[in-house]
Formats: structure tokens, sequence, C-alpha cells
């Protein structure tokens, strides 16, 4: 393969997550045009949006490594525009989550911070299967994980598979 069409490829497969950027920015506007907007799928964004910078900047640098330079500050002008763009969108997003979190704190919280109480770490009890165990496992792991609205719904399921144990855990394994 020819150094033309190694260029030629990564243009192409960095068209391809430019798209992809493109795309994940609109869906994040429509979300935030939202009367609700649900801090999941903004979050989901988010991710995609570090995942996809990260996977630009690899074919820029691969790319600004390959070209002349007189092709280089064009080369330059138009990664910079991606990178606002994706800067741009992160920050919507984290402002939005910000303030979304703020705004639902509860009292306890709030006085804890105000405080500076440094409380022990909370060890949650494992949950085997057993029915009439299941009372005292729930309201403890609802407290600490479920109803924490600064976990996304995979870090709540991934906390949830660490606690079972034995029959539990075989009844949600794969």
């Amino acid at each position: 393969m020819s150094v033309d069409e190694t260029i030629d490829r990564n243009r192409r497969n960095r068209g391809v997550v430019r798209a992809a950027v493109r795309n994940v920015i609109k869906s994040v506007e429509a979300e935030l045009a939202k009367e609700l907007p649900d801090i999941e799928v903004l979050q989901d964004k988010l991710n995609i949006l570090v995942e996809r910078e990260t996977d630009l900047q690899t074919l820029d640098e691969t790319i600004n490594g390959q070209i002349k330079l007189v092709e280089l500050e064009r080369e330059v002008e138009h990664e910079l525009e991606y990178s606002d763009s994706i800067i741009r969108c992160k920050g919507k997003i984290r402002k939005f989550i910000d303030k979304h979190r703020c705004s639902n704190v509860d009292a306890a919280v709030i006085t804890r911070q105000i405080n500076n109480t440094k409380l022990p770490r909370i060890v949650l009890d494992k949950f085997g299967g057993d029915i009439k165990k299941f009372h005292e496992f729930w309201p403890s792991f609802e407290a600490a994980v479920h109803d924490n609205p600064s976990l996304t719904r995979v870090e709540k399921f991934n906390y949830l598979i660490s606690l079972l144990i034995g029959d539990a855990a075989r009844a949600i394994s794969g």
C-alpha cells in the first residue's frame, strides 16, 4: 500500500469518527432541549465523546505524521474545530449534570459537607439468594447504590453483581 493510500485510508477512518462525533453532539443537543433531560443518557454520551476524542487525536497524529508540510496547517485547523466542538459539548453535559446533582442533594449530604465530617466506609453485606435475608440486603444496597444519582446504571449493576454470591449470582450470570 502506498503512502497516499495509507493517508487516504486514515482520512476516511477519521471521517467516520468525525461523523459519529457530529451525531453524538446532535443527540446531546436534542436531549438537553427536552423538558426533562435524562442524566444517564447524557453521561453515556459524555463517555462516548471522551472515547471518540481519543480516537480522533490518534488518527490526527497519525495523519499529521504522514502528510506534507504544506497540508499541515489546514489539517490542524480542521482538527481544532472538531476538538473545540467536543470540548464545548462535554462542557454543556458536565454543567447540566453538575447543576442537576447539586439540586438533588439531600440535606443530610449538605450537612456532612458543611461539617466536613469523615464517615467510615460502608461495607455492604453480600446476598446469596435467601429470600428471608433480602429485606436486610436491599435497603442498604438501595440507599448506598441504587438511589445514588452520581452512579450510572452500568456502575449500579456492577456493584450489584459484586455483592451477589451463590444462587443469587448464578441467577443473573450468563
